[in-house]
């Protein structure tokens, strides 16, 4: 299963080698030691540590061991089961709750994205089905019409790169509190 990243400085296509991705203008990004790749330039950050804090992705993980959205959860995976797809992008990804339960469903190459470090690298760390990057889903890090299946779970939607995004035919899957 090959990774299929582009430069969130110069659009094209980044190669892994060894232990990092890199593009033809030798833009280059190390995979960190849990296995995700910070694909967020200095120019896309907002502050200091965008994202969720350490301390709200630890409750938030407390929380969802409880299976409070266990039914979610389920409910998510069971729709991905139903679709065919090579490529699935959950857009918000936070800790990777709802991400692997989408891997486990399909045999789809799923990418997990957020903005905040401390989310993805508890992702990365706890599920290998996934792959996992920190980057903005409001320019997420992949070319134009690359996913089948797009995934956004109580995340902001930024309608033109769902459009971007989105190959002819795909699907958007959205949960939203209401």
């Amino acid at each position: 299963m090959s990774l299929e990243y582009s430069c969130p400085l110069c659009s094209n296509s980044l190669i892994k080698t060894a232990n990092m991705l890199r593009c033809e203008n030798n833009h280059s990004f190390d995979f960190a030691k849990e296995g995700y790749v910070n694909l967020l330039p200095v120019q896309q950050k907002n502050s200091k540590q965008p994202g969720d804090s350490l301390e709200m992705v630890q409750a938030r993980r407390a929380f969802l061991e409880r299976n409070y959205y266990a039914f979610l959860q389920h409910e998510l995976g069971q729709i991905i089961s139903n679709i065919a797809a090579n490529n699935i992008i959950d857009l918000g990804c936070g800790e990777g709750f709802y991400t692997q339960a989408l891997a486990s469903n399909t045999q789809a190459t799923v990418y997990g994205v957020d903005i905040s470090k401390a989310a993805v690298k508890y992702a990365a760390k706890r599920y290998s089905n996934c792959h996992f990057s920190v980057a903005s889903i409001s320019q997420a890090p992949f070319k134009s019409y690359f996913a089948d299946v797009l995934v956004s779970v109580f995340a902001p939607l930024f309608t033109q790169e769902l459009a971007r995004l989105a190959k002819p035919g795909s699907t958007l899957v959205v949960a939203s509190p209401g």
